[in-house]
């Protein structure tokens, strides 16, 4: 839709019950005009200047979000208690508000991974090392036989 200004005399006529606003395929627009206003609320100068503050105020905020560095984070992820603390960390940083969800979410998740894959790790070292005794065990009864 694009808004137009309305012809001479129209802005202020008291009979005027829709928008002065022309859509793209050049039909008046249906909506309610605001009050002392030729044209709605979406189509108003007054509210194009409220959603262009508005959209500043956000693009403001992202950039101030993106800006944000975590102080004190220290990041260590080589053993299972240095992920438990980077998240420990994060999580404090987040409701601090040092720190914005979306990072907290990437960190917190990457050492719940990390922390699976030393488990996993572990688990695997504790079945070599019970195939390592099966495996002397059945030598020792071997050479006890022969």
């Amino acid at each position: 839709m694009t808004a137009e200004t309305p012809e001479a005399g129209t802005s202020n006529t008291p009979g005027l019950t829709t928008c002065a606003a022309l859509t793209a395929s050049g039909r008046r627009c249906r909506a309610m005009p605001m009050p002392g206003e030729p044209f709605c609320l979406f189509h108003s100068q007054q509210a194009d200047a409220k959603r262009i503050m508005a959209d500043a105020r956000r693009a403001g905020g992202l950039a101030r979000l993106a800006s944000l560095k975590p102080t004190g984070l220290v990041v260590k992820l080589d053993t299972p208690a240095a992920c438990k603390e980077t998240a420990r960390q994060a999580l404090q940083l987040l409701a601090d508000g040092k720190l914005d969800r979306p990072r907290c979410d990437s960190l917190v998740n990457g050492c719940t991974r990390l922390l699976d894959s030393f488990a996993l790790g572990e688990l695997e070292a504790q079945i070599a090392e019970i195939r390592a005794d099966l495996q002397a065990v059945k030598e020792a009864d071997g050479a006890d036989e022969g």
